[in-house]
């Protein structure tokens, strides 16, 4: 049972400092924050592991199940990707995204 001269999130003074890292364990616990901190980790290690006419005509758009998904601007750039490229990508989207847990790359084309 809290006592009444103990500060919780509710009775706590406007304004008061609270330590950074209670304020970072709560933001970063939420869900759609690590989320999006997953995707744009993501997106970063793409950049990176891409040459410029790939890196121009592609995007990483989603991270579930270990899948990353990248959306690509044309079919015949989805059909190198697929077909000559994949491993090499994947090679190189798992060693720069770790920690992160990457098993397979998805294309698709998004216009």
């Amino acid at each position: 049972m809290r006592r009444s001269n103990e500060s919780s999130p509710a009775t706590r003074r406007r304004g008061a400092p609270e330590p950074l890292g209670d304020i970072l364990a709560q933001v970063l616990t939420r869900p759609m924050l690590a989320r999006n901190l997953e995707l744009e980790r993501l997106q970063e290690a793409w950049e990176a592991a891409t040459d410029g006419p790939v890196r121009q005509q592609t995007k990483v758009v989603a991270f579930r199940g270990r899948k990353v998904t990248v959306a690509v601007r044309s079919s015949p750039l989805l059909h190198e990707l697929r077909g000559y490229r994949t491993e090499a990508l994947l090679a190189e989207l798992r060693r720069r995204a770790a920690p992160l847990e990457v098993e397979a790359l998805v294309f698709r084309v998004e216009g």
